[in-house]
């Protein structure tokens, strides 16, 4: 279980985030979900251990959050390397988890079908289209098999094909019943399709907290709206 309580972060004086609380279960996806420019990418680094918070804590589990257990994608054309192999970033970064190569050609394998990339694996990943160095770095990040993996609007550019195989991907991956993930985006659209809960943020802040259940993606929309509108 991840615990977030009462985490500040300023920068230059500015309040950025303030006393942000709240808690992600196993086996469920969770989004951040708010315009742009309201503190939700700082949060991804915060709970990332990439920047510090101002005051509040991060446990995993009730420990602080050890990095080769979570792992995170912000922009993925800039996650990896683009003059190697797909297969060679895959080796690579997997490695500073603690990961062997036989390991990532078993989940591969494993996953086959899932992922769907055997013709990629071998390919330069600066050869590859937009669609496909998403759905790269997306699988990049999960093949650590971390107990947390958070994303930073990962349908950014995407066509509704490889939209569709992005949410196959995260689905699947959280079946395994000890593993989390935060989803942080503005596009509700894909973030109904693929969460159980949304978080929503404004100016800083936790504005609502509400689970998806069997709401319609029209009531999400609305609830999420209302939220808005009464924070202004």
């Amino acid at each position: 279980m991840l615990v977030l309580n009462n985490i500040n972060k300023s920068f230059k004086n500015i309040e950025v985030l303030k006393n942000i609380s709240f808690t992600v279960k196993e086996n469920k996806i969770f989004a951040f979900l708010g315009p742009n420019g309201v503190g939700k990418t700082t949060l991804i680094k915060i709970i990332s251990g990439l920047i510090s918070a101002d005051s509040g804590t991060v446990l995993l589990d009730d420990k602080k959050i050890s990095m080769d257990k979570i792992s995170t994608m912000f922009d993925g054309s800039r996650n990896l390397y683009w003059n190697i192999s797909v297969r060679e970033n895959f080796y690579y970064f997997t490695a500073l988890k603690g990961r062997f190569k036989k390991e990532v050609d078993y989940l591969l394998e494993k996953n086959k079908e899932i992922f769907q990339i055997d013709n990629l694996l071998d390919k330069k990943y600066g050869e590859l289209s937009l669609g496909q160095k998403q759905i790269v770095a997306v699988i990049n990040t999960l093949l650590s098999s971390p107990e947390l993996a958070c994303f930073d609007e990962p349908s950014n550019g995407l066509d509704i094909y490889y939209e569709e195989k992005l949410i196959q991907i995260i689905s699947n991956y959280i079946k395994n019943d000890s593993n989390k993930i935060i989803i942080s985006s503005h596009d509700i659209n894909f973030l109904y399709k693929v969460v159980d809960n949304f978080i929503v943020i404004n100016k800083g802040e936790i504005i609502g907290e509400f689970s998806k259940n069997n709401l319609s993606l029209e009531e999400v929309t609305a609830k999420y709206l209302e939220l808005l509108e009464g924070k202004k």
